[in-house]
Order: structure tokens, then sequence, then C-alpha cells
């Protein structure tokens, strides 16, 4: 039996200190890119790990594995179910890791349903923020964008960031030069519109991070910025983006 096995085994122990074990083994190889597919539906199981540390953990190696391009769309049912838990922890991991599955293209299915209820409702502002990200691209991805569009004037400023991201997830994924042209173009000077500003540098940043190709983003805001010529009003938003971004 190999090593993955064994941990997978392990997070069924009845005793928390080897599962806590097993699950942190697992987060380890979940960062270091090994092939985890195999401990998924294991790992969605201990999303109701009496323990929050496992709970929580867990949820982190699902984030870790899809980062690392696996697959984790076996989990869905119990990420949607993980959205309602109790700890912050589980929570901020749970709506990272459904945006990972949003970010691939997939249809979120009746977790967007939970998902839209963490934005609304949730008491964290990162949890609201990140399940905004994840929920506008179910939205773009199944082509309900005015559901999407109707994040990005949201009164939280948290949900608009989020849904900002998304669209320049979105746009650069596709390859749609209007949209996100657009969505640029909605920025406005100061602080009106920081969570705008702010989720499509985010966006951008994560993406490099990533090692994703960001030249089309870049070379939209910079053609924007040819555009407004030495008009200052058009200037102010597009170098105040172009700070915030890589390169």
């Amino acid at each position: 039996m190999d090593e993955t096995a064994l941990w997978v085994d392990a997070l069924q122990h009845e005793d928390v200190q080897k599962r806590w074990e097993a699950v942190s083994a697992l987060a380890a190889a979940a960062d270091a890119g090994a092939e985890l597919a195999a401990a998924v539906s294991a790992l969605a199981r201990s999303l109701t790990d009496e323990n929050p540390h496992v709970r929580g953990k867990a949820a982190y190696t699902l984030v870790g594995i899809a980062e690392h391009g696996g697959d984790i769309a076996p989990a869905l049912p119990a990420l949607a179910s993980a959205l309602a838990d109790e700890s912050e922890v589980v929570r901020k991991e749970t709506v990272w890791a459904l945006y990972c599955l949003a970010a691939r293209g997939h249809d979120l299915g009746p977790a967007a349903a939970a998902l839209a209820g963490v934005v609304a409702q949730d008491p964290s502002r990162s949890v609201r923020a990140n399940g905004a990200i994840g929920l506008a691209l179910h939205y773009l991805n199944v082509g309900q964008r005015d559901e999407a569009a109707a994040l990005l004037t949201h009164a939280d400023g948290n949900v608009v960031f989020g849904a900002a991201w998304a669209h320049t997830d979105f746009y650069r994924r596709v390859g749609e030069r209007d949209g996100f042209g657009a969505l640029v173009r909605r920025v406005r000077p100061g602080l009106l519109d920081i969570g705008l500003r702010d989720g499509i540098a985010g966006s951008i940043v994560w993406a490099q991070k990533q090692g994703l190709d960001v030249s089309f983003d870049l070379a939209v805001v910079r053609e924007l910025l040819a555009q407004a010529g030495s008009d200052p009003v058009a200037q102010a938003p597009l170098y105040g983006l172009l700070m915030r971004l890589p390169g």
C-alpha cells in the first residue's frame, strides 16, 4: 500500500491526532503538486469531521489539489454543505475551492444557491469576497451574465471586489476584449470604485503568480490609457489600476 492510501485510510481513524496527521500529510503532498485523485472522496468526507481543524485542513487540501490541476469535482456536494460550517476557516477554504472549480469552467450546480447565501450573509468579509468570485464565475460559465453583472453593483464592496475578479478571470479565459475593456472603463477616480479596481488587479496579480499569461489584460488596460489621451479624469483610474499590476 502506498503512502497516499495509508493517509486516506487514516482519515477515518478514531483518534483525532491520527486524522490530523493524515490530513496534514495529504495537504503537504497537495502543496508539492502530488497526484491525489484517489484522496478526493476521502477528503470530501473529512469535511464533516467532528474536529474543525481536520475539516479546515481537508478543505485546504482540496484547494491545493485544484490549484495544481487536479479534479476536485467529486467533492462538490460536500463543499456545498461545508459552506454552512461554523468555522470561518473551513468556510474560507471552501469558497476558494469552489472558485477553483468555477475558474476551470465548472457549473457549480446546486452549490451556487448555497454560495449565493454566503455572499449575502456570511459575517466574514473575506468569505463574502471570495465567495463572490466563485458565484460570479459560475453565473458567467452558465451564461447568466445579468446575474453576474448585478454583483458588480452590489452594496457590499467586498462582493464588488469578488465580482470584478471573476469577470476579469472570465474575460481573460475566453479572450473577450470588449467585455474586459467595458469592465475597466467602469472604474472611476478616487475611492468610489476601490472594490472594482482592486478586484481587477487582484485577478491579474493572482493569475501571474499562478504562471498564467496576463498579456491580454495588460494590453487592454494600456490600450484604454492610450485612448484616454491627455484627459486627467480618464487617465487617473487607469494609472491607479496599472500601479497595482505586474510589469
